[in-house]
C-alpha cells in the first residue's frame, strides 16, 4: 500500500518536473518575443514621424514656393522624408 503511494507520488514529481521544464523553455521564448515587438515598435515610430514630417513639408510647399529656395528645399527633404519612411516600412515587412 504504502509502496503504490511512492510510486504514484515518483510518477507525479516526474510530470511536475517536464511541466516546470516546459515552461522555462516558453518563458524564453517569451521574452524574445517581447524584443522583437519592442524592435517593431520602434520601427513604426521611425515610420509614423518621418512620413508625418514629410507629409507637412510636401503641405507646406504651395505657400513657400513664392520664397525660393524655400519652396524647393521644403519639397526636396519632405520627398527625402516619405521615402525614407517608405523604405523603412519596406525593410520592416
Amino acid at each position: 500500500m504504502l509502496l503504490d503511494e511512492v510510486e504514484r507520488l515518483e510518477a507525479e514529481r516526474d510530470e511536475w518536473k517536464e511541466l516546470g521544464e516546459q515552461f522555462h523553455e516558453r518563458d524564453v521564448e517569451v521574452g524574445i518575443l517581447r524584443e522583437r515587438l519592442k524592435v517593431a515598435n520602434g520601427w513604426d515610430v521611425v515610420h509614423a514621424g518621418t512620413l508625418a514630417m514629410g507629409s507637412l513639408l510636401v503641405g507646406y510647399v504651395p505657400s513657400a514656393w513664392s520664397q525660393q529656395p524655400t519652396g524647393w528645399l521644403a519639397l526636396g527633404i519632405g520627398g527625402v522624408l516619405i521615402g525614407t519612411a517608405l523604405f523603412a516600412k519596406w525593410v520592416r515587412r
